[in-house]
């Protein structure tokens, strides 16, 4: 910038321009830049690297002259040197290591005709090198060493006005590679006394020899087993020459090396025969000898031409277990005998050996075959039989073939069975053991013992056990095999089931309980002394022929009966109302009802009472009162009745019984005010007394209708019972009678006859049996049969059955079955039947075919119907019916007689 001191630009000025030193920088015109007035701008090259002093001074049109100085430094350019390639590497001695460098400024142009230096550290004067550029900045350089060693090159470029720049890299020279190749392969042999000869070859990998080479030679085994003796043959060549002193085989190596190579080696097995030998046995491949006894072994031991060797060591190297021997004994020069000594039977083998320094070694293998002596085994006994849960002990005897007694020996059992544990075998001495045998299950075992003894035969005896199942007996613990008791109570029965080898209790087994019948329900307790005590809670009245079954595994199974009769408790009736009142007026009848003995009340039951003169006449319901046991009603008596009447009282309730009918006396006093005052009773009051008469009339009516249904209902169940004449069961394929109940007498015995004729022509047909099979099956008008399996029961009846008595007697067939068939299969009957099973049918009889009605009650004598029923009882007659006629028959027939309710049909 030109201006003047007040900062005004100085336009058009000239410069003189001064530079010191005036050489090494160019400089352009001073000019004005342009737009800005009194700034000039001027442009300087420089060629050297140095310090310049610029002076400039300006002159302008009007002004004075004004001056300035700058300095200018200049430097050299900044450069680089990069080599290409490893920072260190590996050659051989005899190789050339070419490398490559570029030398240039920072800004990447190459640097040309540049003075290149090659500084190193190493061997002195060991390393030469050649450079040469191949392009604008680079340079290739080649190495060459004389002398393995560790070189750190450094390349060093310049140039003027160029900085000087540099590079390293570490370059190793190795021995020269080599290596050794023998002239035989990893193998080779010579004779004892034999000179071997051998060559090989030490050279460079380029197959160049190597002379005047170091040589070692070594081999393993003892220094002087053999000798080497080493024959340069030039360029690289060599032999040896080996002689032995000893026999075997050694491991030789051969070793070269020189300075500035590398050192080679190779190895191979040089075997050193032995002197040929043969070696026998003069017993030859195998003997026999007795057990017991020893045996001496003789073998020979020579050279190739048939001379003994004497000095050898002849020993036995291996044998199998059970055989020993004595030390080696020398016979004669080159003749060895061992003593061996058998210690068990059986083939023994043997491998002898014989060694001598330089001699083959020699082995013979010889087999001794030693017999075992004849031995006996005997059981005491050959079999036995037992029960299940015993054991049992066997006593055997071993002995040889002089029967001498044979101790220390192994006895044991050949495949023993599964289902049987055995102990160990005691020995017991002078050639006696024992084993104790023990069943798991029940069944035959055989049993095979083998005896066995170093130097004896093995023998073996049988032995036969049998394991049956025990034997048993079950037995109720009471006076007789029936007891009863009263309905509410339990019972406890006691039963021993015992084992009838010992007698003894059997424990922990199963008690089963069956009965025919429902309603009884039982626990089973066992007691610390063995028995069992089944507790059986019936739920209602009645008789159980009870069956009970006690098991255990591997015991037989016993069965006993017993049976219990459940007695319904006895009725008390008390009369709590009085016994006496007035005629025409309402009077309570109430009782109460206690059990017999007791003054427990009686509730839920079924009371009736009636009230007549002669005991003729229905019951009538009598009600709860709602106190414990009391049961009530009101009754009157009509005016002008009797003055004495009979009271009796009738219950009902399952598992309980009314064994007497209460009758007592009741007194019916008159009512003399009523009987006066009927006599001035107006007529007005005639007709309300009319009008409850017929309202009563019309209820007693319904009542009686009622109570008829019933007693036809009752009426038939006798009629059925009183029908049957007698049952007689019998064997279905024999025919033979197992049971026969007659329960009507004063007939003919010629219709028994008939009965038993008739059933037996008809057994054959009974031949299949299926689930049908138990129907009627009608053989006559009176006669009817019910097949089973294998039985046929069979009724006589006074007249043909009803269907109501057909299902009774199909009920009566089931419950025979289930006692008898499997008593009576297909043969014929052997025996009478059981009295218990003849007291079962008889109570089966009693309840299924209502028996007891026939025993406890009397039918009465037929009677007249009435004159107003003569036209129903024509009606019934004219029907063909069983037990009433079909409603709607007699609907039609009541249609037709014109017979209305009115007329007293009902």
């Amino acid at each position: 910038l030109y201006a003047l001191s007040n900062g005004t630009p100085i336009s058009g000025a000239n410069f003189d321009v001064t530079v010191s030193p005036s050489s090494g920088l160019d400089k352009t015109a001073v000019t004005e830049v342009g737009g800005e007035p009194g700034n000039y701008t001027v442009t300087f090259t420089p060629y050297s690297a140095t310090v310049y002093t610029v002076r400039f001074v300006a002159t302008g049109p009007i002004s004075e002259p004004a001056s300035t100085v700058f300095v200018l430094v200049v430097n050299d350019v900044e450069t680089g040197l990069t080599i290409y390639g490893d920072s260190s590497l590996e050659i051989g001695l005899t190789e050339t290591y070419n490398t490559t460098f570029r030398y240039e400024m920072i800004n990447g142009t190459g640097i040309e005709t540049a003075d290149i230096d090659v500084v190193y550290s190493g061997p002195a004067g060991m390393l030469s090198w050649n450079i040469g550029e191949y392009g604008v900045g680079n340079y290739s350089v080649a190495f060459a060493a004389s002398l393995p060693g560790a070189y750190i090159i450094t390349l060093i470029a310049f140039k003027q006005y160029h900085q000087r720049a540099s590079d390293s890299f570490s370059l190793i020279i190795r021995d020269i590679p080599t290596n050794l190749t023998l002239s035989v392969g990893t193998s080779d042999e010579m004779g004892l006394t034999d000179t071997y000869k051998m060559s090989f070859v030490y050279a460079m990998y380029n197959g160049t020899g190597i002379e005047a080479a170091t040589i070692e030679v070594i081999h393993s085994g003892a220094p002087t087993a053999i000798i080497p003796l080493v024959t340069p043959l030039g360029l690289g060549n060599y032999s040896i020459q080996f002689n032995a002193t000893i026999s075997g085989g050694f491991l030789v190596t051969i070793a070269a090396s020189k300075q500035y190579h590398q050192g080679s080696s190779n190895s191979f097995l040089l075997v050193v025969r032995e002197i040929t030998t043969n070696m026998v046995s003069l017993n030859g491949t195998g003997d026999f000898v007795g057990f017991g006894k020893d045996y001496r072994l003789f073998v020979s031991y020579t050279n190739g031409s048939g001379d003994g060797l004497p000095g050898a060591n002849v020993s036995v190297v291996d044998a199998d277990a059970g055989i020993v021997w004595s030390p080696t004994q020398i016979e004669a020069p080159g003749v060895y005998s061992l003593l061996l000594t058998p210690l068990t039977s059986g083939s023994l083998s043997v491998i002898v050996q014989a060694t001598l320094l330089n001699h083959q070694t020699k082995v013979v293998f010889f087999t001794l075959t030693v017999t075992a002596i004849p031995t006996t085994l005997t059981t005491l006994n050959l079999s036995t039989s037992i029960s299940a849960d015993q054991n049992f002990t066997v006593y055997l005897h071993y002995q040889d073939e002089d029967t001498t007694p044979l101790e220390n020996s192994i006895l044991g059992i050949l495949n023993p069975p599964a289902q049987l544990t055995y102990s160990a075998f005691e020995e017991l001495g002078n050639g006696t053991y024992r084993v104790t045998l023990t069943p798991l299950s029940i069944g035959t075992f055989d049993i095979v013992f083998s005896s066995r003894k170093a130097g004896y035969q093995t023998d073996y005896a049988g032995f036969t056990l049998s394991a049956t199942i025990i034997q048993t007996d079950l037995n109720v613990a009471a006076d007789f095999p029936r007891d009863t008791i009263t309905y509410s109570e339990q019972y406890n029965l006691f039963v021993l089931y015992t084992r009838t080898d010992s007698g003894y209790n059997v424990t922990g087994a199963t008690i089963r309980i069956e009965s025919p019948s429902t309603g009884l329900s039982s626990t089973v307790v066992e007691e610390v002394d063995g028995g069992y005590t089944i507790t059986l809670d019936p739920q209602k009245s009645g008789n159980w022929t009870i069956s009970i079954y006690a098991s255990r595994d591997n015991h037989e199974e016993s069965l006993t009966h017993f049976r219990l009769e459940v007695e319904p408790i006895s009725i008390t009736v008390e009369f709590v109302s009085d016994l006496t009142a007035m005629e025409n007026q309402e009077f309570p009848v109430t009782v109460r009802l206690l059990e017999f003995g007791t003054n427990n009340t009686i509730d839920d039951a079924l009371v009736w009472y009636r009230f007549s003169v002669s005991k003729v006449g229905l019951f009538r319901e009598m009600n709860s009162t709602g106190a414990p046991g009391e049961y009530a009603v009101r009754h009157q008596v009509p005016l002008y009745a009797n003055t004495i009447y009979r009271l009796e009282i009738n219950v009902e309730k399952e598992n309980y019984i009314l064994t007497d009918i209460p009758d007592v006396p009741f007194v019916i006093t008159p009512n003399v005010i009523e009987r006066n005052s009927l006599l001035i009773v107006s007529s007005s009051g005639i007709g309300t007394f009319l009008v409850i008469f017929f309202v009563a009339l019309r209820i007693s009516t319904r009542r009686k209708k009622a109570q008829i249904e019933t007693d036809l209902i009752n009426k038939r169940r006798f009629d059925d019972a009183d029908n049957i004449i007698g049952v007689i069961v019998m064997h279905k394929n024999s025919g033979i009678p197992v049971y026969s109940r007659i329960v009507k007498g004063g007939f003919e015995e010629g219709i028994v006859a008939a009965f038993i004729s008739a059933v037996t022509h008809f057994r054959e047909e009974f031949e299949m049996f299926d689930e049908e099979a138990m129907k009627v099956i009608p053989i006559s008008d009176i006669i009817r049969a019910v097949q089973t399996k294998n039985l046929i029961c069979a009724f006589v009846t006074i007249r043909s059955a009803s269907i109501e008595h057909n299902r009774k007697m199909e009920s009566y067939g089931e419950q025979v079955a289930t006692y008898l068939d499997d008593f009576y299969t297909e043969s014929r009957p052997s025996g009478a039947l059981d009295s218990r099973i003849a007291e079962i049918l008889d109570y089966v009889f009693d309840e299924t075919m209502d028996g007891n009605l026939v025993k406890f009650y009397k039918v009465a004598e037929d009677q007249q119907f009435p004159r107003r029923y003569r036209l129903l009882e024509q009606l019934l007659e004219d029907i063909e019916t069983r037990h009433c006629a079909r409603p709607v028959h007699l609907a039609q027939g009541v249609s037709t007689f014109g017979v209305s309710e009115a007329h007293g049909c009902t």
